[in-house]
């Protein structure tokens, strides 16, 4: 199966091409690079060198995979808006996962000498004292659903819920630095992970058969608001129109 990858969700543009598997040994070609904006600039020309190096055309890609959030809202909004033109121009399925287990499994192959039992929480500032939080066991699997919540929230469901847990993400630190009494009940760890499409295109050769929708994964409202009430209207909203 050859499957192209895409993550723009969050301080990372990555994309992957994953190319045989059955009888044949899969392969993979990637780029990744870490950015905080220009993702729509960077994606499209990263996606040419990257089908380039593994020498696929459109037409013989089986499936579009791509992460659907949590992250970024304009970042979202870029990954999946190509991933569904590629699979229109490519006649093909869709696939797609949470950027936040697409990080765990990242942070898990980063982990090579295993980390026994113990569950992996994804943890992003997703600002204005919010974090977005889930939780997998030690292979990647969920062990609850993706969620936005408040630090202090996020702190008493981990030591509720998962108390011998690994914190990794850029929220990781916030973790750390809160006061967990005498026991140190969890490890703050790679606070800089950051989603990899590799792992995507991993997660989408096991799946049996293609979604037929993918829609953005937003966790809470955009960060912007409305202009309607100010001195000057929108145009459609009741304006004034130049003629």
């Amino acid at each position: 199966m050859n499957i192209i990858a895409i993550d723009t969700t969050m301080a990372a543009c990555s994309v992957a091409i994953r190319t045989g598997g059955g009888s044949m040994s899969p392969s993979i070609h990637f780029e990744h690079k870490r950015m905080e904006r220009g993702h729509a600039e960077e994606l499209i020309p990263m996606i040419q060198r990257v089908r380039d190096a593994a020498q696929i055309d459109l037409h013989d890609l089986d499936r579009i995979a791509v992460t659907s959030g949590p992250g970024t809202f304009t970042g979202v909004r870029i990954g999946i808006a190509a991933a569904r033109g590629l699979a229109f121009a490519a006649g093909c399925g869709m696939f797609s996962e949470t950027s936040l287990r697409i990080i765990a499994l990242n942070a898990l192959r980063e982990f090579e000498s295993g980390i026994g039992g113990r569950p992996v929480v994804v943890a992003v500032d997703a600002r204005r004292g919010d974090v977005y939080i889930q939780a997998f066991d030690n292979t990647g699997v969920p062990l609850d659903r993706a969620q936005a919540a408040t630090l202090s929230s996020a702190i008493d469901l981990v030591k509720g819920t998962y108390p011998n847990s690994i914190i990794v993400g850029s929220a990781a630190p916030m973790f750390a630095q809160e006061e967990l009494g005498a026991r140190q009940e969890f490890m703050a760890q790679l606070s800089d992970i950051q989603p990899d499409a590799r792992d995507l295109a991993e997660v989408a050769a096991g799946v049996v058969a293609p979604e037929e929708h993918v829609s953005p994964l937003y966790l809470r409202p955009p960060d912007a608001k409305s202009q309607s009430g100010k001195a000057i209207s929108r145009i459609g909203s009741g304006g004034p129109r130049s003629k």
